[in-house]
């Protein structure tokens, strides 16, 4: 009886412990379109770009999601980094001129082009700090 006992609280044990709660919820974004990246700088502060010139903010870890417009219209939104709340820079393309870097200073509320200097769609973007980046 012992040994069945000693069984049955170790197949209950091995299971609550190889079968741990992910931490993962799925969240709605209040769109249609297709995402191509997100970055998060903290458990509540994060963005998605996407398929449309529209960049999308949440504070509350992706209950609510605000749009923040780029101003620029038929661009696919493909690759975003934020270095903080406020420093953020996002790539992406069209057929001509192929490519485009935007970046803000003010968490998405505006943003100024930035140009790269080749003619290829971009699809992710990286920045070290305000100064030193990549795009590929």
């Amino acid at each position: 009886m012992k040994k069945v006992l000693f069984l049955i609280m170790y197949v209950l044990l091995f299971q609550s412990i190889s079968s741990p709660q992910t931490g993962w919820f799925q969240q709605q974004s209040g769109t249609t379109e297709n995402y191509f990246d997100s970055y998060f700088i903290s458990s509540s502060t994060g963005w998605l770009a996407g398929s449309s010139t529209i960049i999308y903010k949440t504070t509350n870890s992706g209950t609510n999601w605000m749009s923040k417009s780029l101003g620029i219209a038929q661009y696919t939104i493909t690759g975003v980094f934020f270095a903080n709340s406020l420093t953020g820079w996002v790539c992406g393309g069209n057929p001509y001129p192929y490519n485009i870097i935007y970046k803000t200073t003010n968490g998405g509320d505006n943003w100024t082009i930035q140009t790269p200097s080749i003619n290829y769609l971009l699809w992710g973007i990286y920045f070290l700090n305000s100064q030193t980046g990549w795009a590929c």
